[in-house]
């Protein structure tokens, strides 16, 4: 028997439809009770994930991948509620060519790493790379290794 270790939900829908939150408790208990001892992350993207953020928090998921992009005001909500689950922090704009600065990315893990209880958070791209062409995409995903290791030579952890 194959068993996956992690299993990755991406589900860009409900923040474009938050109403649906119920729906979306529903059927993630259903995917966490069929993925058994297999780690459970959940990704959303393409809008702001900040007004239901706590709800997320609720779902019966190991981890939670956040787009930060469309959401301006996560930071200081994660900064001041923190996260009981890991965090995929989507600040690497996955969109977009421009390059992330360190100056620009690593304060903002400085500020919200600490508050995740979860046993990680993770840098990355706000959603999948697929939308870069694919030099791009590489140079995107090399600059955001190097602002990895410089949050780790700063003392963060990761």
């Amino acid at each position: 028997e194959i068993k996956a270790e992690e299993i990755q939900v991406d589900e860009p829908a409900i923040l474009q439809n938050p109403d649906d939150m119920g729906i979306l408790l529903e059927n993630t208990q259903k995917i966490a009770e069929a993925a058994g001892r297999s780690r459970l992350l959940f990704h959303v993207y393409f809008g702001d994930s900040t007004p239901v953020y706590d709800d997320m928090q609720e779902l019966p998921v190991d981890g939670l991948g956040l787009d930060f992009t469309y959401s301006p005001e996560l930071p200081d909500k994660i900064e001041r509620e923190g996260s009981e689950k890991e965090l995929g922090l989507g600040l690497i704009d996955a969109r977009n060519t421009k390059l992330e600065s360190s100056e620009d990315i690593v304060p903002l893990l400085e500020r919200l790493v600490p508050r995740v209880e979860g046993e990680r958070a993770y840098l990355n791209p706000s959603c999948g790379i697929e939308y870069l062409p694919r030099e791009k995409a590489f140079e995107k995903l090399r600059n955001m290794v190097e602002i990895a290791r410089e949050f780790r030579m700063r003392g963060g952890r990761s």
